[in-house]
């Protein structure tokens, strides 16, 4: 159903095969079991009987005669200046006749007045400009053409296969399957089908509620689980706090052994050597400090020793080697 929707939708909206053959799925739709068989069957066939035999002789008919007309080269008097290519189709002997041919007889060809012409000008035109044979032929090939073409597309739409040279069997199996379609759907099918959503509504119902039970049990199971783990943090959290009280009770206990009337004289003693000691430290760091300054003073004059330093250095080292290279040179002469 749903590839015949969107076959259907390729059709332009508002048109006269969109209509019909949305018709034809209302008919097939769920809306169908709301009504009888005999109904459905006498309004699916209505529908496509009168569809093809009125709409689409009609509409496929003028479609073929307005292909045919612009496929006909158009005479025209010298004297006129109309373009051939401008020709009103209304003003055609095929288009008046196929009209009078295939208007129904309740509607007298004598009052026809097609797209505004009246009947005497409408049979002079067909008087004067009879169809040859050959455009006959061609105003068939059109048609048959055009009817092919619509009976593949409805085919298509249902899913069936199409082969071109025998459209109809297609087509008439394509109309026999949408009938199967109506006639599947008797009376006692629908009450099943109905029995069937009840029963199928009732089990969703029960296995919602049963889904609703166990997600309620599992709500309380995680907040049993969440108290869990806040009682258990307040534990540790009593544990830390033990701890931390007796860490303090120790330290007491350590500064109470400390400092007694035994061991006050030493710590005293002790505390008095470590005094002077750090005053001592303070009186070297003093004098330290100090001589660190004066070097800082003496800065740039230390650097220019050193300078003079090296350069003294490299010079006698450059006498040295010159010494010795004349040294060398005398011996090899006294040898000599």
């Amino acid at each position: 159903m749903d590839n015949f929707k969107n076959q259907i939708s390729q059709f332009e909206d508002g048109s006269q095969n969109q209509k019909f053959f949305m018709k034809v799925i209302e008919k097939l739709g769920p809306n169908l079991i709301c009504k009888s068989l005999e109904k459905e069957k006498i309004l699916t066939h209505s529908t496509l009987n009168e569809s093809v035999q009125r709409y689409f002789k009609l509409h496929i008919i003028m479609n073929a005669v307005e292909k045919s007309v612009d496929n006909t080269d158009w005479p025209f008097h010298k004297n006129e200046s109309i373009n051939a290519k401008t020709v009103d189709i209304s003003s055609d002997s095929l288009y008046l006749n196929a009209i009078k041919r295939y208007m129904h007889k309740e509607e007298e060809t004598s009052r026809l007045k097609p797209l505004g012409l009246s009947q005497e000008c409408a049979s002079t035109i067909i008087e004067n400009r009879k169809k040859s044979e050959a455009e006959s032929l061609k105003f068939c090939e059109v048609v048959e053409s055009d009817i092919d073409d619509f009976c593949m597309k409805v085919t298509k739409f249902v899913g069936q296969s199409v082969s071109s040279s025998d459209w109809k069997n297609n087509f008439n199996n394509t109309i026999e399957y949408l009938n199967s379609i109506a006639t599947d759907l008797n009376p006692d099918v629908i009450k099943s089908y109905c029995t069937q959503d009840k029963e199928m509504l009732f089990l969703y119902y029960k296995v919602l509620s049963e889904g609703l039970s166990l997600l309620n049990q599992l709500f309380h199971l995680y907040e049993e689980k969440i108290n869990f783990k806040s009682d258990v943090s307040r534990s540790l959290l009593v544990k830390c706090q033990a701890l931390l009280l007796k860490i303090r009770t120790f330290e007491l206990e350590i500064l109470t052994a400390t400092y007694n009337d035994e061991t006050m004289p030493a710590l005293r003693k002790i505390s008095g050597e470590l005094y002077l000691k750090e005053k001592k430290l303070e009186e070297e760091r003093v004098d330290k400090t100090s001589t660190l300054e004066s070097y800082e003073a003496l800065g740039p004059t230390y650097e220019a020793l050193v300078k003079k330093y090296t350069e003294l250095l490299v010079d006698i080292k450059n006498q040295k080697w010159a010494i010795e290279t004349l040294g060398q040179g005398q011996a090899t002469a006294e040898s000599q």
